[in-house]
């Protein structure tokens, strides 16, 4: 017998071009730490604890965005171990509009602009974006995408997601691929487009 998986998420609106302003990769629970002066840090030593048990790196200056301080564990965006949210984090001052992505919960509509979005258009297989950046089933069916340019000059976070056990039978570990913290979405993004998800299915390899 043939095993299949959840394969490519399929966008309802065809044509739309992606340009990817970092060229590197980068998911909903509640967190806080910002103001409108700019986004707390949370921590005075800079760094998070975990730091040494986290996987890949962050960028300091990038084209489009500029450092401002490392993120400390105190700061409710980096998680425990097992917790999910993010291993090791800066703060960014976006120098240039980017383009950034979401996918929600199509049952509840506010998620749309939530928290925890990527720089990169999830593509692939539904089992390895879950992985990636460590959304547990239980967090998101992951059923609706929306795409945004975030704005100059608003500030934002970035890191590598934090393992996340999501149940007896699943843990995702830690994953180096980067993800944007966005304290008010509704303030911080424009020009958004929405797509619906689709099931697609591929065979595994025998």
């Amino acid at each position: 017998m043939v095993k299949i998986l959840l394969g490519l998420f399929i966008l309802s609106i065809s044509g739309c071009s992606y340009t990817n302003a970092l060229n590197t990769s980068a998911a909903d629970t509640n967190t806080k730490d910002t103001n409108k002066e700019g986004v707390n840090a949370g921590s005075a030593s800079g760094l998070s604890k975990y730091n040494g048990l986290c996987n890949g790196s962050l960028p300091l200056d990038l084209q489009s965005l500029q450092f401002i301080s490392h993120v400390g564990e105190q700061n409710e965006v980096i998680g425990k171990p097992g917790a999910g949210k993010l291993c090791q984090a800066n703060v960014y001052r976006v120098k240039k509009e980017i383009t950034v992505w979401r996918t929600w919960n199509s049952e509840y509509q506010p998620s749309a602009k939530g928290k925890w979005w990527t720089f990169n258009m999830p593509m692939g297989a539904v089992s390895e974006y879950r992985q990636h950046y460590e959304i547990c089933p239980s967090y998101s069916p992951i059923d609706k995408l929306i795409k945004c340019t975030l704005i100059q000059d608003e500030q934002i976070i970035v890191g590598t997601g934090q393992s996340a056990t999501c149940s007896q039978y699943l843990t995702y570990k830690t994953s180096s691929a980067l993800q944007v913290y966005i304290d008010d979405a509704a303030v911080s993004v424009k020009d958004c487009s929405l797509y619906n998800g689709q099931l697609s299915w591929t065979s595994e390899p025998r």
